[in-house]
């Protein structure tokens, strides 16, 4: 099968639909549904544990499992072609040398929540993140990801001017719960910031004030567009929001940049976009 696979700093996601925390741990809890997969290399639980806040994806430490898991949640076919992708600011370092780590062990015999499969990748290929979430696109490309920010200029589908900033929405849900918890003396984790951003804080059954704190987010929006102004010529070019963190502050961006829009489904939309370059090579 020929299959996209986002490999994500907050969440892996693929073409067939599938996601799951980027969390992996050797340590299972009963009391969670986390993913069970056990390769010849031991038996890793995913959505356990915590993220992997390594900048450079080619050094993240599971990266294989997660992979793997993706892989086996997606298809039942023993042979697939598989499309990833790195960082716009990674994208030439390091393309080949995560074709290689995704490559070394092309046969796995695995199971996966007790589900025993053979599969056999028989192909990787690696492409820029951002870039597979737009098709026939001339214009700017802000791809905000859990632990990066990447942002291109894009000319017939080529990536010019490319620049990364080290923060994307794991920063964010960090920064955010931490100002909450120094306002009310809480003891509250950075996964619990989707929780309160949806529903508000209550303590003791009392809502409180957050408004405070959304200003990480207003911070963060007014840092890139102060690097856009400073890169292109961003009222002279469309622009796309892509990537986990998209839906989370388009309406921030799209009013302070009125030709500013989120693409189609822009949680899945870089592997989506993935699979199409597969079927462009493969069939």
């Amino acid at each position: 099968m020929i299959l996209g696979v986002d490999l994500g700093n907050y969440a892996t996601k693929t073409s067939e639909g599938v996601s799951f925390l980027s969390k992996v741990s050797k340590i299972g809890n009963i009391l969670k549904n986390s993913i069970e997969l056990q390769t010849h290399n031991g038996t890793f639980y995913i959505e356990e544990g915590e993220f992997d806040t390594e900048y450079r994806k080619v050094q993240k430490q599971n990266l294989r499992e997660l992979f793997i898991a993706a892989v086996a949640l997606s298809t039942d076919d023993i042979e697939n072609q598989i499309v990833v992708g790195l960082p716009l600011s990674q994208y030439k370092q390091d393309k080949e040398i995560l074709k290689e780590l995704l490559t070394k062990e092309r046969i796995q015999y695995i199971a996966i929540n007790g589900v025993t499969k053979k599969i056999i990748i028989e192909d990787v290929e690696v492409y820029p993140e951002g870039l597979g979430s737009v098709n026939n696109f001339d214009g700017i490309i802000i791809d905000i990801g859990g632990r990066t920010t990447d942002i291109a200029e894009i000319e017939n589908m080529k990536v010019r001017k490319p620049f990364s900033l080290p923060v994307g929405t794991l920063n964010l849900y960090s920064d955010f719960i931490k100002v909450i918890n120094d306002k009310y003396s809480l003891d509250l984790k950075p996964h619990d910031a989707n929780r309160i951003l949806k529903n508000g804080l209550k303590i003791f059954g009392e809502q409180k004030d957050i408004s405070f704190a959304l200003e990480v987010f207003r911070e963060y929006v007014e840092k890139i567009i102060s690097e856009l102004q400073i890169n292109y010529s961003i009222k002279t070019h469309d622009i796309k929001l892509t990537g986990g963190g998209a839906v989370l502050l388009a309406k921030a961006f799209i009013k302070r940049l009125p030709n500013a829009e989120i693409v189609d489904n822009p949680f899945f939309a870089n592997a989506i976009g993935f699979k199409k370059v597969g079927e462009s090579i493969w069939l």
